[in-house]
């Protein structure tokens, strides 16, 4: 037999209303809503590349131009920062029961190096120097 409520103080078997009160309604909803674990983790590592590229084109590389960064910056430290994130968490969390906070950190941590390391060395690196060729001026001595 189920019961809901049609006021705050009052329960009836049988009867379906559309009231809820609005902290349940709240769980209702983040329990259908939630995303799941892969899902939270992709969506939380793409806004963290994306406001890491903007800190990065205004501090950290500023010196350094090019075309199509933004492409190559989230091709490359998204990737890596997924799928890294992703794997680790699922081994780490899944596999090895970790808390997933530690977890967590374990993988920014580690995606950190390999990311700056790609960004510093393909998305945002320096141009090649300008080359200087020698050149041997032969002058006619006609005497």
């Amino acid at each position: 037999m189920a019961f809901h409520r049609n006021s705050l103080d009052q329960v009836q078997p049988g009867r379906r209303h559309g009231y809820c009160r609005p902290g349940a309604c709240a769980g209702r909803v983040e329990d259908r809503a939630a995303p799941s674990l892969p899902v939270a983790t992709a969506l939380a590592v793409e806004a963290a590349v994306v406001h890491n590229f903007l800190w990065h084109e205004r501090f950290t590389w500023v010196d350094r131009t090019g075309a199509a960064r933004f492409f190559k910056f989230n091709l490359t430290t998204g990737l890596f920062s997924i799928a890294g994130n992703l794997v680790l968490m699922k081994l780490l969390v899944g596999l090895g029961h970790m808390n997933y906070l530690l977890t967590n950190g374990i993988a920014i941590t580690g995606c950190s190096v390999v990311n700056f390391l790609v960004s510093d060395g393909f998305v945002f690196a320096a141009p090649p120097p300008a080359r200087h060729y020698l050149t041997i001026d032969v002058i006619n001595d006609t005497r």
